[in-house]
C-alpha cells in the first residue's frame, strides 16, 4: 500500500470514529423521557369505588334513618318517626364527581328518593325520582333546599321498578342521568367538592323499603382524605 493511500484510510478512519463519538455523546446529553408518577394517596383514591354490598362493610354512615346491608343490598328501611333517610360514603369527599347508583323503591308511589354529590354540612346538590315517573334536581343550603326543576314526569323513569340515577359533576357543570338518559344538565356556583350518598322520603307510614343494588364513583380524585391534605386529580397536594 502506497503512502498515500495509508494517509487517506488513517484520514477517513478517524473521520468514522470522530462521527461515532458525536453521536455518543449526543445520546448521553439528550433529557430522559420523564413520567411523573402520582402520589401512593392520589393513585389509591383516583379509582373512585364500586360498592356491590356484596359483605358488610363500614363505608357507609347513616345521618338519618335504619340502615342495614345484606344480601347485596344497602337497604333503608323506613320508620313512621323519620320523615326522611339519608346515607353516605364516608371514607373521602371528592371534587368532580361520576357518580351513579341503581335504586329500587317499594310501598310508596311519590315518594323522593335519589342521590346526593358534594355535599357538606353547608349544603348539597340532589336528583330524585319517585316511582310515578316523575324527576327533580335540588340545591340545598345549610337549612333549605331550592328546586332547580320541580318534579316533572320523564319517560326513562321506570314505575315501579330498578333505576340508574346518575350526577357526572365537573367544575360548574352538572348532567344528569336516569337510566343513562341525559334528562338535564345545569351550571351551579357554590358547591365545589363534598361527599355522595343516597337518601330517600316517607310518607310516614312505616315498613316500606329503599334499596340500593350498588353505588359507582368512577374517575375521580378525593378532594380530602383522613389527613386533610388535599389531593387534585393530577395527584398534586
Amino acid at each position: 500500500m502506497s503512502k498515500r493511500t495509508e494517509k487517506e484510510t488513517l484520514r477517513i478512519t478517524r473521520a468514522l470514529v470522530l462521527c461515532m463519538l458525536m453521536v455518543v455523546i449526543g445520546l448521553q446529553t439528550q433529557a430522559p423521557l420523564v413520567v411523573r408518577a402520582q402520589s401512593p394517596r392520589a393513585a389509591n383514591f383516583a379509582k373512585g369505588f364500586n360498592d356491590q354490598f356484596s359483605v358488610f362493610n363500614t363505608n357507609w354512615v347513616a345521618t338519618s334513618g335504619s340502615w342495614t346491608i345484606s344480601t347485596g343490598f344497602l337497604r333503608g328501611v323506613a320508620t313512621a318517626k323519620k320523615s326522611f333517610s339519608q346515607a353516605y360514603f364516608a371514607k373521602a369527599q371528592y371534587e368532580n364527581q361520576d357518580f351513579q347508583v341503581r335504586m329500587r323503591r317499594t310501598g310508596c308511589g311519590t315518594c323522593a328518593n335519589g342521590i346526593f354529590v358534594r355535599s357538606t354540612k353547608d349544603g348539597t346538590i340532589r336528583f330524585k325520582y319517585t316511582n310515578i315517573g316523575e324527576y327533580a334536581i335540588e340545591k340545598c343550603g345549610a337549612t333549605s333546599c331550592t328546586f332547580i326543576e320541580p318534579f316533572k314526569p320523564h319517560y326513562a323513569v321506570l314505575k315501579g321498578g330498578y333505576n340508574t340515577l346518575r350526577i357526572v359533576a365537573v367544575g360548574n357543570r352538572y348532567d344528569f342521568l336516569v337510566n343513562n338518559k341525559l334528562v338535564a344538565s345545569h351550571v351551579m356556583t357554590g358547591r365545589r367538592y363534598g361527599y355522595a350518598g343516597v337518601s330517600f322520603h316517607n310518607n310516614l307510614i312505616g315498613g316500606n323499603a329503599f334499596d340500593v343494588d350498588w353505588a359507582v364513583m368512577m374517575n375521580r380524585s378525593p378532594v380530602c382524605g383522613g389527613a386533610r391534605a388535599c389531593v387534585l386529580q393530577n395527584g398534586t397536594r
